[in-house]
């Protein structure tokens, strides 16, 4: 059998697999879908809530670092120059 033919094959299975964990473990309620419950401080969601957040905030700050400031590699979101006059 060809390669293509075992990667749909694999592909399809776990598809099947996702779809029939996720039928398994779906939630009866809406109590049951929060995991924290409501043991957990405020405080500390917040806390929780920001270093999810500033993780992603750094990962944007150096994905713009990575594509803009590359001394190799010229930016193309660059603004052009202007052009020169000759003085007559």
């Amino acid at each position: 059998m060809d390669l293509q033919y075992w990667i749909w094959i694999a592909v399809g299975l776990s598809f099947t697999l996702y779809i029939g964990i996720a039928i398994w473990s779906r939630a009866s309620s809406t109590k049951e879908f929060y995991v924290a419950g409501s043991g957990v401080h405020p405080l500390m969601r917040v806390i929780g809530l920001l270093s999810g957040l500033a993780s992603y905030c750094n990962s944007l700050f150096y994905f713009f670092i990575k594509i803009n400031l590359n001394p190799r590699k010229k930016s193309s979101t660059s603004l052009p120059s202007a052009p020169h006059q000759s003085q007559s």
